[in-house]
């Protein structure tokens, strides 16, 4: 049998589809599914008391045991204290069940609730799952610098084992059927280039099993006859009833088994312990892959992006959960063989509900209220009594009708704790649908014009109306839009609704009242427009400083915290600026991210050797990505977030002087829930300090030379006051040091 949850109601039903039973019913959420080994009772996380509580469900039908057949339930309350309870796990043998409470502290209790205690502290412990012999929990945890690391736990004592200390994300533990290995995910490959580029690795508990292992790759990577193969593959290691760890040497017992492009998720192993299921975005986009232990034979299983992966008791199937409500089964025939062939249906269910958006919007208001409650990064919520912007706000509900609304009312209760990088979005029945956007031409029009149409005072690079055959000049003015006349009395906006991608007839005179000609343009999204004239911007100040600095100073635009922007942060450096005197790095419109410590890497080592040829016209030098010469940053009040950690960073290392304006204010770590309806709720969960303890939120960096930049300066080609300041700032430094 099947049980999922939709919008927060549970449901069960035969694994081969039909109509679903509903298991809940009330305006609370239910969901963290977890079946008891035997499938007659199902573990799941609620808060219909006011927190988070973990519960059990059971047929009460002496005749019927399974709850997606039975219309009697039982359902009993296991944990239900005041503190957040949740994700529970049984043990195999069904003795107890593991849970989580709070940030992240490891309790186990019996599976009537009685006996609780806690096992491990927090924070921050995650993916929680049993040994086999369920003597043993492994798990993630939070270990600080980022890093996540695997421990297992010994259930009886509670000691602790760090048996990954990667210096990286390690997560996502899944124990071997036979107890012998842990597989897990972790972006220790790619963790200096990017996050997130996760693969599937998996860690040996003890030297005998891990020199077997090494063996039989080795065998099956030569070029053995395809029923050696199977053979290799047909004979998982012998189960164990008692599991043995030898915990010298853990971390070092370490082999990947996936190293595809992008990252893996949603991680699975079969009962076999031979092959791994997961998914993966190697080619761009997510869709589910199967890999024997070796880290070959990969497959496809489905194309499609899965919540969660789970493998039938017999291997012969693999039921994939799609992030958009689907099942589906894949059948394995003549699995891990030459033979071996893989058919995928949909499993065809029918879950009924009725929704009251009344109390829904109730239970995600409390959702959100308890998330920050829980998580928000500083226990006094900035002086605020928090709880009593709780009862300010509910009774508002009440007025709301709409989705949008509702949201409203969610920013405002958030907005009490004058915090930044709060935000909530997505969720609700509106999809934002491309047909319904405002196109735009890439054009810039006079608005001094006072005749009719609109008269082009600027034409965006690379924009709509600057390709070949739909060339629009400045000067030029556009009488109509598809027909329609442009007064000045009509808004021409909406002539460009839903034409994002569409051919538009634009009528163009060369000059005010001359003839005309129809040039057809195709309209792009404001993001598409946004990026051109990004670029224009860009170019425009590099060609300013090599005017005003007489090629002798260099200038980077750093346009988001991102390994993206980096990439080009490092490229500009060794192409454009490498035989500059001074650097300008300009974080002025930089929304944050996460790359601050990477630039600053790169900025505050000199270089300390070189290599070279026998020649010497090739030197490289080391670290090949430095800069010790003279720099200065920019900084306005767009400048955000790890934006704002930067300059603070810069000027406390002493790499240089901030020009511009005190920056947005506005530096959080951040997390985020999923509400009831899959509304995206943000929570400011980590605070950023300085090494005397202050926040940087509500601080603004305050630059060491205040230079104002006017409003008509933003999109100038020809003027900008702070980098003018810059470049003087520069050249009398490098004058000083001559």
């Amino acid at each position: 049998q099947i049980a999922f949850v939709v919008r927060g109601e549970v449901f069960a039903m035969k694994r081969t589809g039909g109509e679903a039973m509903r298991l809940t019913s009330n305006a609370a959420r239910d969901y963290g599914l977890a079946w008891s080994p035997d499938s007659r009772k199902l573990a799941f996380v609620s808060d219909r008391r006011g927190t988070r509580d973990i519960f059990v469900m059971e047929s009460a039908d002496r005749r019927e045991p399974m709850l997606a057949k039975s219309r009697l339930r039982k359902i009993t309350p296991l944990a239900t204290s005041e503190a957040e309870e949740f994700s529970p796990k049984w043990s195999p043998d069904s003795s107890r069940i593991a849970y989580l409470v709070d940030r992240g502290d490891l309790w186990v209790m019996n599976p009537d609730g009685s006996g609780k205690r806690m096992l491990a502290k927090g924070p921050e412990i995650r993916s929680i799952g049993w040994s086999p012999d369920s003597r043993w929990i492994a798990c993630s945890k939070d270990v600080g610098y980022w890093i996540t690391d695997i421990f297992i736990i010994s259930v009886k004592s509670g000691k602790m084992h760090n048996i990954t200390q990667s210096a990286s994300q390690d997560y996502m533990p899944v124990w071997s059927p036979d107890g012998t290995r842990i597989f897990f995910l972790s972006d220790r490959e790619g963790y200096i280039e990017e996050w997130g580029e996760s693969d599937v690795w998996q860690v040996f508990l003890t030297k005998e099993v891990h020199e077997d292992y090494l063996r039989r790759r080795q065998q099956y990577r030569e070029d053995l006859p395809d029923e050696e193969q199977e053979e290799l593959l047909a004979t998982p290691l012998r189960k164990t009833a008692r599991i043995r760890i030898d915990f010298a040497g853990i971390d070092r017992r370490v082999e990947r088994v996936t190293s595809l492009s992008g990252t893996e998720w949603a991680l699975a192993v079969s009962h076999d312990g031979l092959t791994c299921a997961f998914s993966s975005r190697a080619i761009g986009k997510w869709e589910t892959y199967a890999i024997n232990e070796f880290g070959m034979k990969l497959r496809k299983i489905v194309k499609i992006a899965p919540r969660q992966i789970v493998w039938g008791p017999k291997d012969e199937r693999v039921f994939v959960l799609g992030t958009k409500g689907s099942i589906t089964v894949a059948h394995f025939e003549d699995k891990g063989t030459a033979r071996e062939k893989i058919r995928t249906r949909l499993v065809p269910y029918v879950a009924k509900m009725e929704i009251d958006h009344k109390a829904e919007r109730r239970q995600m208001f409390l959702e959100a209220w308890r998330g920050l409650n829980t998580y928000f990064y500083d226990a006094n919520f900035h002086g605020v009594n928090w709880a009593a912007v709780r009862d300010k706000y509910l009774p508002l509900l009440d007025s709301v009708q709409t989705h949008e609304g509702f949201l409203q009312i969610l920013l405002q209760m958030a907005g009490e704790l004058k915090a930044s990088h709060v935000g909530a979005w997505g969720g609700g029945a509106h999809k934002w649908d491309i047909a319904y956007e405002t196109g735009r031409l890439g054009l810039r029009f006079d608005q001094r014009w006072t005749g009719d149409g609109l008269k082009v005072a600027r034409v965006i690079k690379n924009g709509p109306c600057d390709k070949p055959g739909s060339e629009v000049k400045v000067g030029e003015v556009i009488t109509a839009i598809d027909g329609t006349k442009v007064s000045k009395e009509l808004n021409y906006w909406k002539l460009l609704n839903g034409k994002v991608g569409k051919k538009v007839d634009l009528l163009v005179a060369r000059k005010p009242g001359g003839k005309t000609r129809t040039v057809t343009v195709k309209p792009v999204a404001w993001w598409g427009l946004y990026q051109n004239t990004y670029k224009m911007w860009v170019a425009a100040r590099k060609t300013l400083v090599d005017k005003l600095s007489h090629g002798r100073i260099g200038y980077i635009h750093v346009q988001g915290m991102n390994m993206r922007s980096f990439r080009t942060f490092l490229r500009e450096l060794t192409t454009e600026v490498r035989d500059k005197e001074a650097l300008i790095v300009d974080v002025r419109y930089n929304g944050g991210g996460y790359t601050h410590d990477r630039l600053l890497s790169v900025l505050g080592r000199p270089p300390y050797f070189y290599l070279q040829d026998r020649s010497g016209a090739i030197r490289e030098y080391q670290p090949t990505f430095h800069w010790e010469k003279p720099a200065v940053t920019l900084t306005n009040q767009y400048s955000f977030s790890d934006a704002e950690i930067f300059p603070f960073s810069f000027r406390k290392l002493g790499l240089g002087k901030l020009i511009g304006v005190p920056t947005g204010s506005a530096v959080i770590g951040t997390g985020g829930i999923r509400l009831l309806d899959g509304t995206w709720f943000r929570i400011p969960s980590s605070g950023c300090y300085t090494l005397e303890g202050k926040t940087l939120e509500n601080m603004g960096i305050k630059p060491d030379i205040y230079v104002e930049d006017p409003p008509e300066q933003d999109f100038s080609t020809t003027t900008d006051a702070q980098l003018e300041m810059a470049v003087e700032v520069l050249l009398k430094q490098l004058s000083n040091k001559q």
